[in-house]
């Protein structure tokens, strides 16, 4: 009974999360101009994504106005040094010519497709999933740990398209799902081989690593509702080496686990898992998030990168469909 109403609330409140998030996607446009002050006190574009990209802005032009007010006002410069939820941005040029712009409020049918379709159809696959599991599995603890796996999983691709939209919901989703989805895969499959008598990690593992990743994911959700300054910076490369150490403990285990019982029934199923999570988090770990923490370029941006990690609840979709699990 007290996993069927657990069930029933995370159900429920994924739908309604995935409802707010598809409001903001599908009403703000993802306008991606990243800007910083320069020596002379001015904002100036330092990097450009989606829409940006499209209206003549170059690095280097001079932000003067978002909303007809300084820009070194507006609220998503103040926080997160990014122009979004502009209604009109005024530009100079290097040449001293001035554009005004007027970000739209529809998106265009690429930005529709890849920031609202495949990420919302993906979130209704993991509902409908969950309520799957519910049905069939709802007194089993793994149950329960993967449907709340699949569901912030969901959810925290559906938000980050909120999240580049500098709405704070989106924001804390992604946060959470960034940080509690390698713990919460560990979890999952600790509780899974309990139950075959296979040793994946000691359960004194998650108590730590929860620990640590619940601070880091408060302290990121207190920045987002106060201005913390420069210890943003701090709390960005703490949270980012936090996934990458989480990414390969997990990993860690699964290798471990594929070389210990290579001769055993369960190979498979180590063998799948450590190739889903190499190719799902491998790309980000290793071409985004890596070159964020020692400050160079990521090699691919987190679109690309996020299309990778489709492939991880995609290969638990599939042990579960071919009843590898229940």
């Amino acid at each position: 009974m007290r996993n069927s109403r657990i069930y029933i609330v995370l159900i429920t409140f994924s739908i309604i999360l995935s409802i707010y998030l598809s409001y903001v996607i599908l009403t703000n446009v993802n306008i991606g101009i990243d800007v910083e002050l320069n020596e002379n006190g001015q904002l100036e574009v330092v990097d450009l994504h989606n829409w940006a990209r499209e209206t003549g802005i170059k690095d280097g032009d001079i932000i003067i106005s978002i909303n007809n007010e300084p820009s070194t006002d507006h609220w998503t410069v103040i926080k997160y040094r990014t122009v979004e939820q502009a209604d009109s941005i005024l530009v100079k040029k290097p040449n001293d010519l001035y554009a005004q712009l007027a970000p739209s409020k529809q998106l265009r049918t690429r930005d529709l497709f890849f920031q609202f379709i495949i990420p919302a159809s993906f979130m209704a696959l993991m509902i409908v999933f969950s309520i799957l599991l519910y049905r069939k599995k709802k007194e089993e603890k793994s149950a329960l740990i993967l449907t709340f796996f699949f569901l912030m999983f969901g959810l925290s691709l559906l938000s980050s398209h909120a999240s580049a939209r500098a709405d704070i919901i989106g924001k804390i989703i992604v946060v959470s799902g960034f940080l509690y989805t390698p713990t919460l895969l560990m979890h999952f499959f600790n509780t899974y081989f309990k139950k075959k008598d296979v040793v994946f990690c000691n359960s004194k593992v998650f108590l730590p690593l929860y620990s640590w990743v619940t601070l880091v994911f408060l302290a990121q959700s207190v920045f987002l509702i106060v201005d913390l300054g420069y210890l943003y910076n701090y709390l960005r490369i703490t949270e980012l080496v936090t996934f990458v150490f989480s990414f390969l403990i997990c990993l860690f285990y699964f290798v471990r686990g594929f070389v210990t019982y290579r001769h055993s029934d369960v190979r498979p199923v180590f063998q799948l898992i450590m190739f889903g999570l190499i190719f799902s988090f491998g790309p980000i770990v290793l071409l985004h998030t890596i070159p964020l923490v020692i400050n160079y370029q990521p090699v691919i941006n987190g679109d690309i990168g996020s299309l990778f990690i489709y492939l991880m609840p995609l290969t638990l979709f599939y042990l579960v469909s071919t009843e590898r699990f229940f």
